[in-house]
């Protein structure tokens, strides 16, 4: 059952005016009896629960009237408030020892209250209002203590600032100072002029001249639509192109211009434009063009040669480029007198050909001629000085304009080799020269030797036929050579026998490198003798089943022109330094390939090919000199039927002049003319071209000597 509690009798009222006596702490009661004085009625603690244990317990303080207001409550009887509420009010005191040892309730601190003003009349007191939060008194630092650390961190940080001062500046300051110089220098290349490539007569084919390279740095442009404008008319660039150019990121070096001249590159210098630079460069040129571009080559923008004599000689003609130790800017240019080491540049050597070059556009353009009548695919030429073996004229056709391809402005079908001495073909009857100077050395034949000459002949499995049809005929040894028959050639190499003929090829140069002082020669091609097969010595004595380049066959004809001693050919004439001095290459081998007699002699057979009535290439003759030479039409390989083609041939030919006193070799062949274009025809012609031309430029006489009579037929 819930306890039931007597209802609270009313407080009385305060009398208005007097003033409030303060809370009456209540007294500890002593465990086993009271100590000190008794407890004020008002203090009394109120009865605990029934059934619990009994514990002391103090009632918080309410405002109380005046001592002379103050009643007694008759005993039994609950103060005010008590129950419920009083109940609620009640808190354990703290327990403490006192200085007997004994246990005791521990004062409450006082607790301030709000005193409420005394109405009269008023019925009931208003409910106690809750005293507030303590405030806490701000109690300030020492601030000397401050100031104190403060002073000791200033003072550490300033030992610490001034030892690393001392470091940099006292330890370490040299070599901190070195390293900001090492930073700021820069190396410059000082290019090297390329060196001269010239003619035989000083003739300039290809040299170099300063230029000036226009640089951008966009990080540095701060406008790059008013820099365009700027630069517009002062480079040969688009204003719009510029613009995008002078906007680009990601990089601090975009090429504007190139090859610019000295003057053109001064007037964009004085336009004073933020982030434009002028760089120091090179440009190759090749006043000629076209001419000897085969043979010069060119180089690429950087200055290595890349073909011809430009790449074979890079090296001489390169020179030696000069180093300077500068400070550089931010945009990478030399800072004017911060230069610390400077190694000056030496200019290359320059490289003088043996070529005429006069004789060599007469010769290109001769065999640009031939090509264009014949509708042939290309052709090949070569001038040789017979007792030199110099080189005085090498063209090919189709050929290049050596300033495009250095400009880079070439095509990939642009033909940039030169196949005069890389490409090889077969030279059909031209080669039967060799068989028939090997049997006159053997002393097999002579002129007048006659042969029986049928219209066919067999050699191991295959039957060869001469290039007309007829029957059994008698010619004579110069008669053969005359109408070029195929059929006399071989019975005449079947005298000298397979190890002959094959010696007497390798001694005339066939089958290895003439040591031309050019890139990507080619030795032709010979089988070697454990490589015949029955039908090879049907074939290799009238020119095919083997190949050879251009100064090959004119190699073989400079030997007879030379009283049978072979000089092998060369194209540089000297190399002259820098400093003028002048060296000249190593002599050529020579090989004595014939005796005098015998080169003679066959000279004279080679006339009646040109001279005589029914010889193959009348139309090789130059009027008031004797020509001596030998026509030549081979059939093609056809890789598609792995046989020999009807339709496309190599039309040759190859001679010289002065017949009785040779001065001049010159060798012709046609690519591919069209059907019934065979070497007298269209090759002869053009060899009469150069020929003449040559004999006239080159001051070389005729000798008067009178047409010889020449027998054909026994």
């Amino acid at each position: 059952m819930s306890r039931r509690h007597p209802p609270e009798p009313a407080r009385p009222a305060p009398v208005r005016g007097r003033p409030t006596t303060p809370p009456v702490r209540p007294a500890a009661r002593r465990a086993g009896g009271a100590a000190g004085g008794a407890v004020p009625p008002s203090a009394a603690p109120s009865a605990a629960p029934r059934g619990g244990p009994r514990r002391a317990a103090t009632t918080r303080s309410t405002p109380t009237a005046a001592p002379s207001a103050i009643r007694r409550l008759p005993a039994g009887a609950s103060p005010p408030g008590a129950g419920r509420a009083g109940a609620r009010q009640t808190v354990a005191p703290r327990l403490a020892l006192d200085h007997g040892g004994s246990r005791r309730a521990a004062p409450e601190p006082a607790r301030s209250r709000r005193p409420t003003a005394a109405r009269v009349g008023a019925a009931p007191l208003r409910r106690p209002v809750r005293p507030g939060p303590l405030r806490r008194t701000l109690r300030l630092a020492n601030p000397a203590r401050r100031l104190t650390a403060g002073f000791a961190a200033l003072a550490a940080l300033l030992a610490v600032l001034g030892g690393r001062l001392v470091q940099l500046q006292g330890v370490d300051g040299q070599q901190l100072a070195k390293r900001a110089q090492d930073q700021r220098l820069r190396t410059f290349d000082l290019p090297s002029l390329r060196g001269e490539i010239t003619d035989r007569d000083g003739n300039v084919l290809a040299y170099s001249v300063e230029v000036r390279d226009i640089v951008a740095d966009p990080t540095m442009v701060k406008d790059p639509a008013r820099t365009a404008h700027a630069l517009t008319g002062l480079l040969p660039m688009p204003e719009a192109t510029l613009r995008a150019e002078l906007s680009r990121t990601g990089t601090r070096n975009v090429l504007l211009a190139r090859g610019l001249t000295p003057a053109e590159a001064s007037r964009v210098k004085d336009a004073h434009l933020a982030g434009i630079f002028s760089q120091s460069d090179t440009r190759r040129l090749y006043p000629a063009h076209s001419v000897a571009a085969n043979l010069v080559g060119f180089a690429g923008r950087d200055g290595t040669g890349l073909a011809g004599i430009e790449h074979e000689f890079n090296t001489q003609l390169a020179g030696r480029s000069g180093v300077v130790v500068a400070e550089g800017g931010r945009g990478g240019q030399l800072i004017p007198g911060t230069v610390h080491r400077q190694t000056e540049s030496v200019p290359g050597s320059t490289v003088q050909l043996t070529i005429d070059e006069d004789m060599q556009f007469v010769t290109q353009t001769a065999l640009a001629g031939a090509v264009q009548r014949s509708g042939a695919k290309g052709g090949q030429a070569v001038v040789l000085d017979r007792r030199t073996g110099e080189v005085l004229a090498l063209a090919v056709v189709p050929t290049f304009d050596a300033q495009q391809a250095q400009d880079g402005d070439v095509t990939r079908s642009t033909p940039l080799g030169n196949p005069a001495v890389s490409d090889v073909f077969e030279p059909g009857s031209v080669n039967k020269m060799v068989t028939f100077a090997a049997a006159l050395e053997a002393g097999l034949i002579g002129p007048s030797t006659v042969l029986e000459v049928p219209g066919s002949i067999k050699v191991a499995d295959r039957i060869v036929h001469d290039a007309w049809s007829h029957g059994l005929v008698r010619y004579t040894a110069t008669g053969v050579v005359a109408k070029s028959s195929n059929v006399g050639t071989l019975m005449v190499a079947q005298r000298l026998g397979p190890q002959t003929f094959d010696r007497y090829l390798r001694k005339f140069g066939l089958g290895s490198k003439t040591g031309i002082e050019l890139p990507n020669e080619s030795g032709g091609l010979l089988p070697s003798l454990d490589r015949w097969s029955g039908s090879t010595f049907g074939n290799l004595p009238i020119g095919q089943g083997l190949s050879m380049t251009i100064l090959q066959m004119a190699g073989m004809y400079q030997a007879v022109a030379n009283d049978g001693l072979r000089i092998q050919p060369r194209i540089v004439r000297a190399v002259v330094g820098p400093d003028g001095g002048r060296s000249e290459p190593v002599p050529p081998a020579e090989v004595q390939v014939i005796s005098p007699q015998t080169a003679k002699t066959l000279r004279y057979m080679l006339e009646a090919v040109v001279q005589a009535k029914g010889g193959t290439a009348p139309s090789a003759t130059i009027d008031s000199y004797l020509v001596a030479g030998k026509t030549g039409t081979a059939q093609q390989p056809d890789p598609g039927c792995g046989c020999y083609s009807k339709t496309n041939y190599w039309a040759t030919f190859a001679g010289m002049a002065p017949a009785d006193d040779p001065r001049l070799v010159v060798g012709v062949m046609i690519d591919s003319p069209r059907a019934g274009l065979h070497g007298g025809a269209i090759a002869a012609p053009t060899f009469r071209q150069i020929m003449a031309y040559g004999l006239k430029q080159r001051a070389i006489p005729p000798t008067g000597a009178p047409v010889p009579s020449f027998t054909l037929s026994g």
